[in-house]
């Protein structure tokens, strides 16, 4: 399959089963704008305006390659040390949304709609390709949801653990206080290969280090739905096969096992940092 077809594929299937996603993928662009945000990315980022009256942080497919031109970060590393390309990191963003939705709640709720849109950038004029992310409210970089809401904590781990996330740094988590909510953001590396580099999870060692690897009766349940459901078969249409094949090989672990699919970084971290909820 190429990108081409990986590209074409997502956008063919997306829109169904959810309103408001059908709503972001058939609502136009009126407005892009730089966003202003202080999460720490590094990746320029647009917030969008649609005509349904959604606005979405977009995240241009190019970006990464982009990033780094100041000389703290550069995004090619990034791409070539998770073994992605800029149309997988978008990929990978509309399948995390796409997999929550069929897992269903709390995932659903957890994950953010996500989109594959096309928009002119107001700073170049050039139409990029990219994943048109609903916004949320809420603070990146803020902890308190160890503490206030460590259930949604929990199956945040058990989503990153599933999906292979290879970077759920203190960035990619939005906490909303007042509504006692997160939201789990910034997908672009996850759906990791087997044996390839995953990075490590926050929330997992989080909970490896407070909670337990066990599956709960929900999580076992969901999996072995997934399994036998065709709907995680669905990413095989538009995700690489390579990429889909380590998704069920994860699952399948976790069902026979009964526990999380731990990543050696993950034990490390838990064992040897201080307390993530500090």
């Amino acid at each position: 399959m190429t990108e081409q077809e990986q590209i074409d594929q997502l956008y063919r299937i997306q829109g169904f089963d959810n309103d408001v996603e059908e709503a972001l993928h058939d609502a136009l662009i009126v407005d892009v704008r730089l966003f202003e945000n202080s999460s720490g990315h590094i990746t320029r980022t647009y917030e969008v305006r649609l005509d349904s009256g959604h606005v979405c942080v977009f995240k241009p497919g190019n970006g990464l390659l982009e990033a780094g031109q100041d000389g703290l970060y550069n995004g090619k590393q990034a791409l070539v040390r998770y073994d992605h390309t800029p149309v997988s990191t978008v990929i990978s963003e509309c399948a995390a949304w796409q997999l929550a939705k069929h897992l269903r709640e709390p995932w659903s709720e957890l994950a953010v709609p996500t989109v594959l849109k096309f928009a002119k950038l107001p700073d170049t004029a050039k139409t990029e390709f990219g994943a048109a992310v609903l916004f949320r409210g809420g603070n990146a970089g803020k902890r308190g949801f160890y503490e206030t809401v460590s259930e949604q904590v929990a199956a945040g781990a058990f989503f990153d653990a599933l999906i292979g996330q290879q970077d759920r740094n203190k960035g990619n988590v939005m906490w909303y206080p007042e509504r006692k909510v997160m939201y789990l953001i910034d997908h672009s590396f996850s759906f990791g290969k087997r044996g390839g580099n995953r990075g490590a999870s926050d929330l997992l060692e989080w909970r490896l280090r407070y909670g337990s690897p066990e599956l709960d009766a929900h999580e076992f349940e969901s999996l072995e739905r997934l399994l036998q459901s065709e709907d995680a078969m669905t990413l095989a249409r538009f995700v690489e096969q390579e990429r889909v094949e380590a998704l069920r090989a994860r699952a399948e672990e976790m069902v026979h096992t009964h526990r999380l699919v731990v990543l050696p970084t993950d034990v490390v971290n838990a064992a040897d940092r201080g307390s993530v909820s500090e």
